[in-house]
């Protein structure tokens, strides 16, 4: 596929762009609104010809087009490179990347040797390898011999059926699966439409393990920490390749689904524990570069428990911007100006974060404790005022717009896809 012409302007004109790659479009739109604060150029970097949603936004200075990953990896690549190497003749300089979830993430890992000689990809000080980081077994493995024991749940691993009896013996009840390792497509989450499967049982962990091994997943076992809504909080922040580290936190108020889910409710609350265990984690790790942290708390010993760890920009990333944390520009900062400023962050506020269509669904359609009315007006109050929303922003309207205008369209794929399961 042939990119359409892109006027990159000189050196000397503008400050240095910076690259989004095609995931997750709320991703996107979080780090093109960031940036846009301080009028930094961004390039949206398409996986195939369509016109990714974010691609509409007045913060994104323009589309580059390339092939879709999942049908021609080599020549994603490829054009990833020529793209790379006009704009380090142009700058002087290698340019600043941003994968947008798990799969972009775990692309630009495979190919990471490759790709570091034109872009910048954090994760990595030393920049030598960032596959790691993506894959659950270094992250839990590494705290393990580090000792931090005190905020790790139970943790085992399964590679192969010899394991199962030794899980089965360490193991309580109930308890979830996870992939200690992901793939860029997803095989997990498409085949159980989950993060994590629930086990009550040690007959049904064995049979569910089997299975899975039989499709050459890796997984884990871990223990159920506390599934009840609003114990989950997020830590969201950055650290240096010198180890300074900036962060805030975030209480999940409402996901869905409830485990294992995404969170659509999100409100800000300063929980010092978890700040104390992320320092811990992060330099244990090594770790450069923006990321989000889950815990969930442990009633029985009233301590957090690190549950999640995403090392990237997440989907709730414009709730730390607007509480002064503005992640994407602390990476332009260090890695184009070589200074890292430290954020004013208002620790007192309360800025809340919602994805309204989903969060709507989850608190009114799928919670029907109360009456319906009611439910609605306990809602509302919730997702106004401090509020910041997924994908609305009034300064960024054409956004909006476009999501309205393309609504019955994406109703109709959606209920034609469904007919066609339904006849098949």
């Amino acid at each position: 596929m042939e990119k359409d012409e892109v006027k990159i302007p000189a050196c000397s004109e503008l400050v240095e762009p910076v690259l989004v790659l095609q995931g997750s479009y709320l991703v996107e739109l979080a780090i093109a609104r960031s940036l846009g604060k301080y009028n930094v150029p961004v390039f949206l970097l398409s996986r195939g010809e369509k016109k990714p949603p974010s691609s509409f936004s007045r913060f994104v200075k323009d589309t580059i087009f390339n092939p879709d990953p999942l049908i021609d990896k080599d020549n994603f690549i490829c054009s990833l490179l020529d793209f790379g190497e006009e704009l380090k003749e142009r700058y002087g300089r290698r340019i600043l990347l941003f994968p947008t979830d798990d799969g972009t993430l775990l692309l630009l890992a495979q190919n990471f040797d490759l790709l570091k000689k034109y872009f910048v990809i954090l994760n990595d000080p030393q920049e030598k390898e960032i596959l790691r980081f993506s894959q659950k077994i270094y992250f839990f493995q590494t705290l393990q011999n580090a000792g931090c024991t005190n905020f790790l749940p139970l943790t085992l691993f399964c590679e192969r059926e010899d394991d199962i009896e030794s899980i089965k013996k360490n193991i309580s009840f109930p308890c979830v699966i996870k992939p200690s390792e992901k793939d860029i497509n997803f095989s997990f989450h498409r085949k159980y439409n989950s993060k994590i499967l629930l086990v009550e049982n040690k007959d049904d962990l064995e049979k569910k393990l089997i299975d899975l091994l039989s499709e050459n997943h890796k997984l884990m076992v871990q223990e159920l920490v506390n599934p009840k809504p609003g114990k989950e909080v997020s830590w969201y922040g950055y650290r240096s390749k010198s180890g300074e580290i900036f962060g805030m936190t975030a209480r999940q108020k409402r996901k869905s689904p409830q485990m294992g889910g995404t969170a659509t409710f999100i409100e800000t609350e300063e929980i010092p524990q978890v700040h104390l265990y992320v320092h811990q984690a992060l330099k244990s790790l090594d770790f450069w570069g923006i990321c989000e942290m889950e815990f969930m708390l442990d009633e029985r010993k009233k301590e957090y428990k690190v549950i999640e760890f995403n090392p990237r920009c997440w989907l709730q990333l414009s709730l730390a911007t607007e509480a002064g944390l503005n992640l994407p520009y602390l990476s332009y900062q260090e890695v184009y100006k070589n200074v890292l400023p430290k954020p004013i962050i208002d620790k007192k506020r309360r800025v809340k974060w919602v994805w309204v269509k989903e969060d709507f669904l989850r608190a009114i359609v799928k919670d029907r404790n109360e009456a319906f009315l009611k439910r609605l007006f306990k809602w509302l109050p919730q997702v106004l005022g401090d509020c910041v929303y997924a994908i609305h922003s009034f300064s960024d309207l054409e956004v909006t717009f476009q999501r309205i205008l393309g609504g019955p369209e994406r109703l109709l794929k959606k209920f034609g896809s469904s007919f066609h399961l339904w006849r098949g």
